[in-house]
């Protein structure tokens, strides 16, 4: 992973995965954290919308940290997070 960051003055690695009918594109801009892009209208039924919710799990129980589902660079406000201490997905209304 050193090897990835000490390069990433001269190009940001990425990497695609495809989960169902959703192309996530995940970057790496720093060593702790990791994010991914997702576009909203590919997110146009429930299986997908379940694929999404199967993925934020996924990398929760694996990693054992929470997972945000945000709007872009918006850490502050989650959409969705996913908290694998608790097994538990939540909902944030938007702020009013």
């Amino acid at each position: 992973m050193e090897k990835v960051f000490a390069d990433s003055a001269q190009a940001r690695p990425m990497v695609s995965l495809d989960i169902g009918q959703i192309v996530l594109v995940s970057h790496f801009f720093t060593f702790d954290e990791i994010e991914f892009d997702i576009l909203a209208y590919e997110i146009n039924s429930q299986q997908t919308f379940d694929n999404v919710l199967g993925f934020l799990r996924l990398v929760g129980d694996n990693t054992g940290k929470p997972v945000l589902l945000t709007d872009e660079n918006n850490q502050r406000q989650p959409i969705i997070s996913y908290w694998p201490d608790q097994k538990m997905m939540r909902y944030h209304n938007k702020p009013t």
